[in-house]
Order: C-alpha cells, then structure tokens, then sequence
C-alpha cells in the first residue's frame, strides 16, 4: 500500500541566475500521530527516518527518486533527490533536492508552495524482496496534508543553513556511536569467553590436585565425586589444596570404586571424621543457602555434635606420633 504524505516545502539554498544544477533542503515530514483519510492512523518518527534513509542509501529502487508535479510523472521532474537526512534533533525528515528549470520556475513564480511525500511502508521490489518503508517519490502540491511546517522560501535562512552544515557531524555522530555499540558488543564477548577459559582451567587444575593425592594415597575412588563438589565450592584451589594434605595416607584393603563413604568400625578416625566433616558442611550449605559455609564452619558443628569423633581423631593422632 502507498501512502502519501502532503507537507510544506521551505527551500533553503539560493536560487541564483545562471548557476545549472541548483540544489536545497526541503523538509519531508514531521514527526508525530496523524490520522489520514485514506489510510488511517499514522506515526511519523525517528523510526520511519532511518528506514527510508536506509533504503534510500541502499537504492533498493534501482532508479533515481524525483519530486514531480501533482503526482503526475509523465509531465516531468521538478526535481531528483540526491540525499535524505534528519534534523539535529532526529523529529523531522529533510531531503536534498536538485533542482531542474520547471522545478525553480514553479517555485519562483509561486505557483506551487507545498510538498506531498509517496512512500511505501513494506516495498516488495520485483524480485519479490522486502525491503520495508522506501520513499517512492515527491510531488509539488498547494493542497498539503502535513500542516504547521515551514513556508515557502528563496532565500537561504539560517537554521537551514546550520542544519546542511551539521550534517556530516551528525552523521560521523551516529558512526561513531555505531562504532562504540559494535566494540562494546565485542568486549562482551570477549569478557564472557575468558570467564569460560577461566572456569575451565580451574576444572582441570582441580582435577590435577585430586589426582595427584589419589597417587599420594590420600584419595580414594569413592571419596572424588565428593571432594570435586567441594572442590568447586572452595573460594581458591590453595583453600582446596589444604583440605588434601589433611586427608591421612593409607593403604586401602576394601574393593575399590564404592560409593558409599567408608565409615566401618575398621575404618581409622580420621577418615571417619573427614566423611563426617563433608556430609555435615553439604547439609549446611543446604539449610542456610546463600552463606559462605566452608570445611572450617562444618569442622566447628561436627565437633559440637560429635565429639566421640573428635577425641577418637586426637587418639588416633597420638598414636600415630607415638609410634604406639
């Protein structure tokens, strides 16, 4: 569906005799909520702007654009846009128009003072591509829809004349914010990919640790799954590493590869006070969720709670110093 849009022109570069081609600005549209007899409500904004600017940029048309006379192309152009852009506050839609011999003489005599803008909010080009809203054309009118724009006028004025210059600031503005929107999307990334290398060296670390004490004698098959949770949950691989060098040296007897931790009447003490140590400090962080609980904090609850562990520990301890 094409839609039509009437607003006022306002010429903003000198007519001067004898200069062939002229160019001015002339301002498209505005922005704001309109509602049009044939086609209903319409929102006219930054949004539409950088579509049909795009589209305009991209010649999806294939042809050049023309400003013509009533809507009547077959009486000839009074004019080809060269470029569209946005004021500097991004609410209204300018075009650069150059102008041809009937254009100026309609202008200049005053027999046309107004501009009606055709655009198609969804184009389908001939191949059957979409390309959304692409400005079709203009015509010179003297029955605008668009109203409170600005008059008519020969002369350069100076706000146009400021908003042409600003342009190419503006439009190196919206690069560079590009730029830095595209740089930061990248920095994202790479944050997010070094986090990953970062949680996948400490893994591999952690698992190293537990297979050197494993060859130390200090782990058994059936105690890794539970240390690599713990390992995990530590604050440093150091704080980790200590736990290890807690853990008692034996020779294991029993089958290997069992998942129930060994806490038998042969099992020695310390391991005893290990396993209960580490089902003590996984209840906890389970009731107070959110706390950082580590071995220390369960060490501390076990010797409240069992104390036969803990003097079964030191005993076993003494025995050991002793050589008993």
């Amino acid at each position: 569906m094409r839609q039509t849009i009437v607003s006022v022109l306002r010429f903003s570069e000198r007519v001067d005799e004898g200069e062939e081609p002229s160019r001015s600005a002339v301002q498209l549209l505005r922005s704001g909520r309109f509602h049009h007899e044939l086609y209903g409500p319409l929102e006219i904004g930054p949004e539409l702007y950088g579509e049909l600017i795009r589209n305009f940029e991209q010649d999806v048309r294939g042809i050049e654009i023309a400003l013509d006379v009533e809507h009547r192309p077959e009486g000839g152009a009074a004019g080809w846009f060269r470029r569209l852009f946005t004021d500097a506050e991004g609410r209204e839609l300018w075009g650069e128009v150059e102008w041809t011999s009937l254009g100026r003489r309609l202008v200049e005599e005053g027999l046309y003072k107004y501009l009606s803008v055709e655009y198609d909010p969804n184009y389908v080009d001939e191949e059957g591509q979409t390309h959304g809203p692409t400005l079709l054309g203009a015509a010179l009118t003297n029955r605008p829809f668009l109203k409170r724009m600005q008059p008519a006028a020969i002369r350069l004025d100076e706000e146009t004349e400021q908003s042409t210059t600003q342009e190419p600031i503006r439009e190196e503005t919206v690069r560079l914010r590009e730029t830095i929107r595209r740089l930061t999307e990248e920095l994202q990334a790479l944050r997010e990919e070094r986090e990953a290398l970062q949680r996948r060296l400490r893994e591999t670390e952690l698992r190293q640790l537990l297979e050197s004490a494993k060859r130390e004698g200090r782990v058994t098959p059936s105690m890794e799954p539970w240390l690599l949770r713990l390992g995990r949950e530590c604050a440093s691989l150091e704080a980790f590493r200590g736990i290890l060098e807690t853990l008692p040296v034996r020779v294991v007897f029993e089958e290997l590869g069992s998942s129930q931790p060994p806490e038998a009447e042969g099992s020695d003490p310390a391991e005893r006070l290990h396993w209960a140590v580490l089902r003590r400090l996984e209840e906890l962080r389970a009731e107070r969720p959110g706390e950082r609980i580590g071995y220390g904090d369960a060490l501390a609850v076990v010797s409240q709670e069992r104390p036969d562990l803990i003097r079964a520990y030191r005993e076993y301890r003494r025995q050991i110093a002793t050589g008993e």
